[in-house]
């Protein structure tokens, strides 16, 4: 009730208070984490120290309000006065799932200008594609589209990392206003004093030849096959002697599979890692499945490997792929944990190979226009043309 009461406050209110230029709001999170796109934007500012901005993070948690505090980050409670007018008079609100990120609704109403900077390059569906049962046709859905019912809709503006995401997100967002500019928290992989954990210090990773992760994404059914089994002592021991460290950083949606504690060499650090992105400059291989992972440590221009143990059952039951797995990605794929730690303890010799070099090539420079990390300026330049970033 507070939630509805507030929205229906700040939607009529938003029709009468000016927006104050140059005050922007971040969330991410359904506003209860600092994550995505929007925080490497906010740190941007906080980095360059940007004093012609007033710029604050929108959060609901009061744990994550203790963290922004020790990390000197400006932050607002959406649940007080002050929060409640600086979301009012916000000139732009960024997000990185839906305008929940930063207030009280997933729902746009009012006088707002949402910049949606999402949190992934697509490979399974999304927005309307998604939803298969939807009748495009019917009568409803043709009037709600019409007069731009739909939050998607009123986007100001979409950040895409290449011409062929753009298009994608306008046609699944039904929103025309996507833009080429890189995905914000990808400029940490160029700029590691970007991040806030330092996780080769962390995590002790200097102390390994070779620092492997394994990222796999959600499955949408809860009858998921496990990826990997209980019987990993004799690969454990093959990676202990060659000095490979795996990481096992588990979607947080994912509970289907533990990893044993006894394993010296194959560490769950699902707990220990808060922010993904910060992890990968200090990673050498990518293991990862559907996750959009992998398009955005292919910036890093190291290994990827990709387990698809489950690519029949996952079709069937889950939400579907945009793209023929084998044949827009390049490899090389592992059906079975044999298979995966074969290419794990081989990788030095097959990440080489003229072929796997072009084809690595050829999709990044598809999913990823600009590998440069400088995708914070590119955006806010975009908003802000006559300042000088």
């Amino acid at each position: 009730m507070k939630n509805k009461l507030l929205f229906f406050l700040l939607v009529i209110l938003s029709y009468l208070v000016p927006k104050k230029k140059k005050l922007l709001i971040f969330g991410g999170g359904d506003a209860r984490q600092f994550q995505g796109n929007p925080k490497y934007l906010l740190l941007y500012l906080k980095k360059r120290g940007e004093k012609e901005f007033e710029y604050y993070w929108s959060t609901k948690d009061a744990k994550q309000q203790e963290v922004l505090k020790r990390l000197h980050i400006p932050y607002v409670n959406p649940y007080t006065f002050q929060g409640f007018m600086k979301l009012l008079r916000a000139q732009y609100m960024f997000i990185e799932k839906s305008s929940y990120d930063t207030y009280y609704s997933r729902s746009i109403l009012g006088q707002f200008n949402f910049i949606q900077t999402w949190h992934g390059t697509p490979l399974k569906k999304i927005g309307i594609d998604r939803k298969e049962d939807l009748n495009v046709k019917a009568i409803w859905y043709r009037l709600a589209k019409k007069i731009r019912l739909f939050s998607r809709q009123k986007y100001s503006i979409i950040l895409a990392s290449s011409e062929d995401i753009a298009a994608l997100f306008s046609r699944t967002f039904e929103n025309p206003r996507a833009i080429v500019s890189g995905y914000p928290r990808n400029d940490v992989l160029f700029d590691k004093t970007m991040a806030i954990q330092q996780y080769d210090n962390k995590l002790g990773l200097k102390a390994y030849n070779k620092v492997v992760l394994y990222a796999p994404t959600f499955r949408d059914h809860k009858n998921a096959v496990r990826p990997l089994s209980d019987d990993l002592y004799s690969y454990n021991k093959r990676l202990a002697v060659d000095n490979i460290l795996l990481l096992v950083k588990k979607h947080p949606w994912q509970h289907t599979f533990k990893i044993p504690d006894a394993l010296s060499n194959i560490r769950d650090i699902s707990d220990e890692v808060d922010d993904i992105q910060e992890l990968y400059p200090h990673v050498d291989v990518l293991v990862t499945d559907y996750s959009s992972a992998f398009f955005d440590f292919m910036l890093t221009n190291r290994p990827i490997i990709f387990y698809p143990y489950d690519l029949e059952e996952y079709l069937k039951q889950c939400r579907g792929l945009y793209y023929d797995y084998y044949e827009e990605l390049q490899g090389p794929f592992a059906k079975t944990e044999a298979e995966l730690f074969e290419l794990i303890f081989t990788v030095d010799d097959w990440c080489k190979e003229p072929q796997y070099v072009d084809r690595y090539q050829k999709v990044l420079k598809k999913y990823n226009q600009f590998q440069d990390g400088n995708s914070s300026k590119r955006v806010l330049h975009y908003l802000y043309p006559e300042i000088k970033l």
